[in-house]
């Protein structure tokens, strides 16, 4: 079972446990602060984290740090501020494999395996592109979808919005989404989750530069 407590965290799927963690922060009034990568986690990202970690704040912090890769020098570099973090600041680390963990750092944190044991769902369209016209299809497609599989929908679709840089996902957003995973519980109609949901994204769409 995830926790939201300091900790090394072995998986994959870095996304789907962002969004996790952003649930269990709401849950419990904090704050994430999230540098997720696809690749490499770069010296730059580390002296980034380790600069928010000493922005004082009354809530608690959780800074969630994940990639593909973290080298020995970045994971040295973030040695220190794990060991002694500021008051309020807790991390986790999201590492693929247990093997990349330096000994050192494994030492000064519990390891969690996660897997999300949720089969996957494709979206039949570019999040990216997003607007009424691709709306509308998509929920002529979807007019009977059952409450699990809506559920499925909602988080893919939340998860590939965080991703993107084309949208304003702040914690007004997420409890939103909170709220309508728990309308879905109650009884609500699917379609108007996810009708609903992708108005909200919409209303939060950044408009491309350049």
């Amino acid at each position: 079972m995830i926790r939201l407590q300091s900790q090394i965290i072995v998986s994959k799927e870095k996304e789907s446990l962002l969004y996790k963690l952003q649930e269990l922060a709401l849950n419990e009034d904090a704050l994430i602060y999230s540098i997720i990568k696809d690749g490499n986690f770069l010296v730059s990202d580390a002296l980034e984290a380790i600069q928010k970690a000493y922005i004082s704040n009354e809530k608690r912090v959780i800074l969630v740090l994940g990639a593909d890769n973290f080298s020995e020098v970045v994971q040295n570099k973030l040695l220190k501020i794990i060991e002694e973090p500021p008051s309020n600041k807790e991390f986790i680390l999201i590492f693929p494999t247990k093997s990349m963990i330096l000994p050192t750092i494994r030492s000064r944190l519990p390891v969690t395996q996660y897997e999300s044991n949720k089969e996957d769902i494709e979206l039949p369209f570019d999040i990216d592109k997003l607007d009424m016209n691709i709306l509308y299809e998509f929920m002529q497609n979807h007019k009977r979808v059952d409450i699990e599989d809506a559920k499925k929908l909602l988080q893919k679709i939340t998860i590939e919005a965080i991703k993107s840089d084309r949208y304003n996902i702040d914690d007004k957003t997420l409890k939103q989404i909170k709220n309508l995973y728990l309308a879905l519980d109650r009884g609500t109609v699917a379609e108007f989750a996810l009708n609903t949901l992708l108005l909200n994204l919409l209303k939060q769409k950044v408009s491309k530069k350049g």
